[in-house]
């Protein structure tokens, strides 16, 4: 696995297209690392985005998009345990922002949220499309149809690739 790449991960014999990528934090969590995560003492960390296809697109309120995004947190929250706990071993601090929330879901939460699609959008310059109170992001191939969401780590980035593949290639 390259710092960024799309793979197809099977899953409850469901197959899904997830886009990984690694990145140095941006501005805002730079500036804010304490506030989003008060009880990590490393300042040196890097941003990990997942971005689920999805079969719909998200901008739309109804029940089928709703069971969808539950089946996608459903996924990261999985997927994002394994790798935390595959790093955390290794003594790396490791953490998954909750999409619905913004707070980790291992560290005490802080006094600020973590916003998923500002920091797909700080990362990778992907559009941001406004609906009322939400944000959705543009991906270039998927448009609409894109759930984020995001992990920080303070592992080096072998150390997170090897987790990565080893716990999403090999597990799924």
């Amino acid at each position: 696995m390259n710092p960024s790449e799309t793979l197809t991960v099977k899953r409850n014999n469901q197959t899904f297209t997830v886009e990984i990528s690694i990145h140095p934090p941006s501005d805002y969590v730079q500036e804010h690392l304490q506030e989003l995560l008060p009880n990590w003492q490393n300042d040196s960390v890097s941003v990990i985005i997942f971005l689920q296809q999805t079969q719909m697109p998200l901008t739309e309120i109804s029940p089928e998009v709703e069971a969808e995004k539950n089946i996608l947190l459903d996924n990261f929250i999985r997927w994002s345990d394994l790798v935390a706990n595959w790093l955390g071993d290794r003594d790396y601090p490791t953490d998954a922002f909750d999409p619905r929330t913004g707070y980790p879901r291992r560290s005490s939460p802080g006094t600020l949220s973590h916003k998923d699609v500002p920091a797909v959008h700080a990362a990778l310059g992907y559009p941001i499309e406004k609906n009322g109170d939400c944000a959705t992001i543009i991906h270039p191939l998927w448009g609409t149809a894109v759930y984020p969401s995001v992990m920080i780590s303070a592992a080096p980035i072998p150390e997170i690739l090897t987790a990565l593949h080893s716990n999403l290639l090999d597990h799924g």
